[in-house]
């Protein structure tokens, strides 16, 4: 198996478990708003929003596969990129790194709860 082969099989399942990841988020968070009972709804949302954040990880985690580990997605990225396009997309990955981190925060700070 190549790097490549090796790269889009990583990327693949990072994909996969991103949109589980998603839908899981949104069918407990739907029952959560369906239930809107007191502690059963609460460990419904700390799921969700765990599910949540699991999938946003992973999506931020596809990127930076397909940046570092892959050479045609690399090149793509930085090394054919326009400074103003390599600006936007590292901004991006950031951007989308910190939101991930903001959401497993909610989830850390609500487990007392």
């Amino acid at each position: 198996m190549g790097v490549v082969e090796a790269t889009r099989r990583r990327a693949l399942w990072l994909v996969g478990v991103t949109t589980s990841c998603y839908v899981l988020a949104l069918a407990l968070l739907g029952i959560a708003a369906i239930i809107q009972q007191g502690g059963s709804a609460g460990g419904l949302i700390r799921a969700g929003l765990s599910f949540l954040a699991l999938g946003m990880t992973a999506s931020a985690l596809v990127r930076l596969v397909l940046l570092v580990a892959d050479h045609r997605g690399r090149a793509i990225w930085w090394t054919d990129a326009t400074r103003t396009s390599r600006v936007l997309r590292v901004g991006g990955l950031v951007v989308r790194f910190g939101l991930a981190g903001v959401v497993w925060y909610l989830v850390s700070a609500s487990g007392g709860r």
